[in-house]
């Protein structure tokens, strides 16, 4: 299976900055809310990563190549599209809606170009499109002001499982002519 996440999360570390905009560190990203409502300790901004959901398209595909020891190997595929969610949020009071909107903005800008289809197709993903940017700010359990801009991802993959399968190599095969055999043109004998 494909890590999602994974590859979103890389994608963001890689392009989620503009000048006079610095990366984000791997500790400000984090894989969904995990029940949580503030900003982690010693950071002002984050960005979540969310898998909404999978959805599958088409039907199953079948593949077959040579196993070990008389076997066969069956591949099974099925095509899904993964909707994953990015929260970009900051409490900054410097420049907090600049900064998270600038973010979601690239990602979605990028998602939707051939930078994103280049990027995603080595984890064996395809880049579909990104919706438009939305702003969902929220008041944090320590009554903080976050601001927060949200984008959704769509991508695509294969998700493949392989079957060992039992199978023959070798045939033995008997002709036989029905009229000698069966001379009485019976053939019970």
């Amino acid at each position: 299976m494909i890590d999602i996440l994974g590859a979103v999360n890389d994608f963001v570390l890689r392009f989620a900055h503009a000048p006079g905009l610095p990366p984000l560190s791997q500790s400000q990203l984090v894989r969904g809310w995990q029940n949580y409502g503030g900003l982690p300790p010693q950071t002002q901004e984050i960005a979540v990563l969310t898998l909404l959901e999978e959805i599958r398209h088409g039907t199953n595909v079948h593949r077959y190549r040579n196993g070990e020891e008389n076997g066969l190997i069956q591949t099974v595929a099925r095509l899904g599209e993964h909707r994953v969610q990015l929260d970009f949020c900051s409490a900054s009071p410097n420049q907090a809606e600049y900064t998270t909107r600038t973010r979601a903005g690239i990602i979605e800008i990028l998602t939707r170009d051939r930078v994103g289809v280049n990027f995603f197709r080595s984890y064996g993903l395809s880049a579909c499109y990104a919706d438009s940017v939305r702003p969902l700010p929220f008041i944090d359990e320590t009554k903080q002001w976050i601001t927060r801009y949200s984008v959704t991802l769509h991508l695509t993959g294969w998700s493949v499982v392989d079957l060992e399968q039992p199978a023959f190599t070798t045939l033995d095969l008997y002709l036989e002519n029905v009229d000698e055999h069966h001379p009485s043109g019976s053939l019970s004998d």
